[in-house]
């Protein structure tokens, strides 16, 4: 089955994920919990006090440990923002021990000020039982706390326990209510999920035109998600769009030079196959699906290796190379931001 046909839609839960920059740089956590077509969002840090502090390669060590001891004077002075910023460090930044139970005790802190950035995260602790004992009970009751102050990432995560039945009924109604909540909000991935619900009818009548236009909607705000669902409609000429291949193939490899990995495998196998959308060449696939792979898409690395076959031993020194350079230039964003742009030359349709 070719990668961008209906299964490739599919858009992996991913359980760390940040839309909202992290302004110390912190390395996000990437686990896959089940396949699914839609998106959900993790722990969340908006520092505004602290915004001098951009990223990790771009400051000193000593500077961001000054800026932790700042973090850590506000948050025991009862300042929620920092309380909760406190516990992403102790979950995630190597200044000070690790320990997921000081964390939770400082989103707990954070959250019961009603802080919508800690109910979020602590709601995010309690389904992957990080610092505490797993309760998706308590996550959805932390989610809907975060989702009824306007969080959009806490409206598409408890969307999609609704869409699930993750922890409570299964209701794919109110899984897009809370994803058209946080559409208005501009979130891409709630965008695309309500695009592929449209393109399912899950929930709705199918219908394809819809579809695309909340895929495009998503797009013109960046998301590397959305233009590989795209590239989709585009490649098989589907909805109000006129079959366009050049179309097709510009948006599946801007998906890719973003750090997607779906899209990154798409890529591998249109140039595996060869045709319209891309011409055939096997160096640049089996770069390609290196890429995916070192980007978590786990079958892309069979699908390389099964290209070694038809690789010349001139070949494959030249394919391996690239993929090294592939891998170094198209990583996944560290916070998985789905409007995130590459430093590489990448051309945004």
């Amino acid at each position: 089955m070719a990668p961008y046909d209906q299964k490739t839609l599919q858009l992996f839960i991913i359980e760390n994920i940040s839309m909202r920059k992290n302004y110390l740089g912190f390395l996000i956590i990437i686990t896959i919990a089940t396949v699914t077509s839609l998106g959900v969002y993790t722990h969340q840090s908006l520092f505004h006090k602290y915004k001098k502090v951009n990223a990790i390669k771009k400051v000193k060590k000593n500077d961001l440990c000054s800026v932790i001891n700042q973090v850590k004077k506000a948050a025991k002075q009862g300042n929620a923002e920092a309380q909760n910023d406190f516990g992403i460090l102790y979950q995630y930044h190597n200044c000070i021990e690790r320990n997921n139970g000081q964390a939770v005790h400082w989103y707990s802190k954070a959250a019961n000020q009603g802080y919508a950035n800690a109910q979020f995260n602590l709601g995010m602790a309690y389904v992957n039982g990080s610092g505490v004992t797993k309760d998706l009970r308590q996550a959805i009751y932390w989610y809907q706390k975060a989702a009824a102050q306007g969080d959009a990432n806490a409206q598409v995560n408890l969307g999609m326990m609704f869409f699930n039945g993750q922890g409570i009924a299964k209701d794919y109604g109110k899984a897009k209510y809370l994803f058209e909540k946080a559409a208005e909000k501009n979130n891409t991935i709630a965008m695309t999920n309500i695009g592929y619900m449209y393109k399912s009818g899950i929930s709705v009548i199918q219908d394809n035109i819809k579809a695309v236009e909340w895929y495009q909607q998503a797009v013109e705000l960046g998301s590397m998600k959305a233009r590989n669902a795209l590239a989709w409609f585009y490649e098989q000429g589907l909805g109000n769009l006129s079959l366009d291949k050049a179309k097709a193939a510009s948006l599946f490899k801007a998906s890719a030079c973003q750090g997607y990995a779906i899209a990154q495998n798409n890529v591998g196998e249109l140039y595996s196959s060869g045709g319209d959308t891309l011409p055939y060449d096997v160096v640049k696939a089996y770069a390609w699906y290196k890429t995916a792979y070192s980007n978590g898409q786990a079958d892309a690395n069979k699908s390389s290796e099964e290209l070694v076959k038809k690789l010349t031993p001139e070949e494959l020194v030249l394919a391996k190379k690239m993929a090294t350079e592939y891998i170094k230039k198209y990583p996944s964003p560290l916070d998985q931001e789905d409007t995130y742009k590459s430093d590489a030359e990448c051309k945004y349709p």
